[in-house]
């Protein structure tokens, strides 16, 4: 079409009251010309049960089904195969010429046997109408077509930008891809260029990182173009590296003012740390992997990837033997903390006291604060307040000594915990929860803030202080809501039905704790000791008021919530 421009620009400069339209792979760059984005067709969310009659609704589905029809005259959407028919439009990005071959196959395979196929890559999609170019009679072809018209530097910068896994931030483009500057092309010039020639797409992203991304459709070929390039593991490697900078980043700025900045874009990354891990681990670039995992726990904790998260740090300590003590140490500590999460306390202490002998041969008091802590909470789960005690003090001490604001707000909220609800000493856990609370207001961390607050909000009920409780719990949950902290979430769905009550709002209570429940199995959480009381308290107290089946009914209609629903129900007041 390029060519063209000339032709089409003398037509609009003679004859003002033509109007073209053009459709093209790239802009023709005319003044005068406005351009409309053509997007893929409409997906449905895979993970979302939806019936058979309304998934055809979107875009997607229903040209899949009208394709199919063409090619098998009963074919219809039912109940059974509904879910592959909605993966294998999102599997083909929407892509109208994917979902068209694909649906060509189901004269022979029906959806669940043509999905299979799909998730072993995209050779299966050829078999294009004949009266079509050749280029539209695969979906390889296709791609292959825009490729060749790319100019060799730009060919090589696209395979170079398939080795990110959902996306990349411009920055992240230039660092991995042409560090050394030779790839003969400006990065950014490049990625405009493929953006234009829409084998890149701009994504909805902060404008502080913009972000570009490739169908995955696309993706794919341009893998296969990387590795017989013969630069893939050279790229990996790089990505790696970038993506470790970027979590041991992450690590320390979690644990400041901008933690929600870093929260969301750690989850635009996800998929590339989880590329970099699973590369790090084939690679046996164990370092990579033990610093990568251990980095990124306050994110696998703060958004409630709990047994993801562990997976990935067990396998990096497994391979790592007992080389590499510092990261080592590090990832045993993280293990550590999201075993606590989930409840599985003996080999929670037994990491917590390897990396405690570690960090002391290496001299690291942070490192030993951090495991006395963990050592605090397995004496605390065995019924062993006494010895839980001094390693929280321990935890002070050595968080104050070293003036660490963040370490020493966590580790007096767990002294706090300590004081009130497993020695019957209120007045000092509250004493400590303030001075904790002073600390986090002053680092301005929503997660620690709304961490004491939750603590706060159980001792104003303890000493029946509703409507203070109440207060406590909304704030602290408004706070976790903004971070997408699930497990802060959980925890605060727990307080306001102790608040409903308190309150004699059976039904509400009932609500709120299914809710709870609910939120607390998706990411596999367990209460601790003091939390499974006052649970229990709860339900005792709504069964009381309410007949078994009413119960039930209530209960099951704040499980069927969605998180956002039950945060809305909860803040929505009595």
């Amino acid at each position: 079409m390029l060519p063209a421009c000339t032709v089409a620009g003398q037509i609009l400069a003679e004859a003002p009251d033509v109007q073209l339209l053009v459709t093209s792979r790239a802009p023709l760059h005319l003044s005068g010309e406005r351009e409309y984005q053509v997007s893929p067709l409409e997906l449905p969310d895979p993970l979302r049960v939806v019936k058979p009659e309304l998934l055809s609704q979107y875009d997607s589905v229903a040209f899949f089904i009208h394709r199919a029809q063409a090619v098998r005259s009963g074919f219809h959407i039912t109940s059974e195969n509904a879910t592959a028919i909605a993966e294998i439009c999102v599997r083909l990005d929407g892509l109208p010429l994917a979902i068209e071959l694909a649906a060509a196959r189901s004269r022979i395979l029906p959806p669940e046997a043509l999905l299979r196929r799909l998730t072993r890559g995209l050779d299966l999609l050829t078999g294009g109408a004949r009266d079509l170019p050749s280029r539209q009679q695969t979906l390889d072809a296709t791609i292959e077509w825009s490729y060749r018209l790319l100019t060799v530097e730009e060919q090589r910068l696209f395979t170079r930008l398939a080795v990110f896994a959902g996306g990349c931030t411009f920055e992240a483009a230039e660092t991995v891809c042409d560090p050394d500057g030779e790839l003969g092309i400006d990065v950014f010039e490049g990625v405009c260029s493929l953006v234009e020639k829409t084998l890149l797409r701009q994504e909805e992203g902060s404008q502080a990182e913009p972000r570009v991304s490739m169908l995955e459709t696309i993706r794919e070929y341009a893998l296969v173009r990387l590795e017989s390039s013969g630069e893939g593991e050279e790229l990996r490697r790089r990505h790696a590296d970038h993506f470790l900078d970027l979590a041991e980043q992450a690590a320390e700025e979690l644990r400041g003012a901008s933690e929600s900045q870093w929260l969301e874009r750690l989850e635009a990354e996800h998929n590339n740390l989880r590329a970099a891990l699973a590369w790090s681990s084939a690679a046996n670039a164990t370092e990579l992997q033990l610093r990568i995992a251990g980095a990124l726990w306050l994110y696998w904790f703060g958004r409630g990837y709990l047994s993801e998260g562990r997976g990935w740090l067990e396998q990096a300590l497994e391979a790592s033997g007992n080389e590499l003590p510092r990261a080592r140490a590090n990832a045993l500590m993280a293990t550590a903390s999201l075993m606590l999460a989930q409840g599985d306390f003996d080999p929670m202490k037994a990491l917590a006291e390897e990396s405690l002998a570690l960090l002391e041969e290496l001299g690291d008091p942070l490192g030993m604060e951090r495991s006395l802590t963990l050592l605090g909470h397995a004496a605390l789960h065995e019924g062993k307040p006494s010895s839980a005690r001094p390693r929280y003090e321990q935890s002070v001490a050595l968080a104050r000594r070293l003036d660490d604001k963040w370490s020493l707000a966590r580790a007096l909220n767990n002294l706090g915990d300590l004081a009130a609800f497993y020695q019957d000493d209120l007045d000092r856990g509250v004493e400590v929860w303030q001075e904790a609370l002073a600390l986090c207001r002053q680092l301005g961390n929503a997660d620690m803030t709304g961490s004491v607050l939750s603590n706060l909000g159980f001792a104003a009920l303890t000493r029946q202080q509703q409507d203070e409780a109440e207060r406590l719990f909304r704030e602290s949950l408004e706070l976790f809501w903004s971070l997408g902290g699930k497990i802060g979430i959980g925890y605060n769905l727990e307080g306001l039905a102790a608040v409903a009550v308190s309150g004699r709002e059976a039904e509400r209570a009932a609500r709120l704790l299914g809710a709870a429940d609910a939120s607390r199995e998706e990411i596999g959480v367990r209460l601790d000791p003091y939390e499974e009381r006052v649970h229990e308290q709860s339900v005792a107290s709504v069964r009381k008021e309410l007949a078994e089946t009413v119960f039930a009914t209530v209960h099951q209609e704040g499980r069927a919530m969605s998180l956002e629903q039950a945060v809305a129900y909860a803040l929505g007041g009595r």
